[in-house]
């Protein structure tokens, strides 16, 4: 899917760069938090449920835990 050589550093870097967000984020907002099933689909709600997640995941993490489970304890 791409005019680049399979062993381009910069093809390789940006792939890898995608996944880090996808799994440390997303997948955590998707399954922890249960975002992509959320009752609040108006206004602003969402956009503002979105960030205040992802504000607690950063407080979550900077207190060291790795286990957003194991922090929600």
């Amino acid at each position: 899917m791409s005019s680049k050589s399979p062993q381009s550093r910069r093809l390789m870097d940006g792939i890898r760069g995608h996944w880090l967000i996808e799994n440390s984020l997303h997948w955590v907002k998707d399954v922890i938090y249960e975002e992509d099933i959320s009752p609040q689909t108006s206004g602003f709600a969402p956009i503002n449920l979105s960030l205040l997640k992802t504000w607690v995941l950063t407080l979550i993490r900077a207190h060291g835990f790795d286990s957003i489970k194991a922090a929600r304890a």
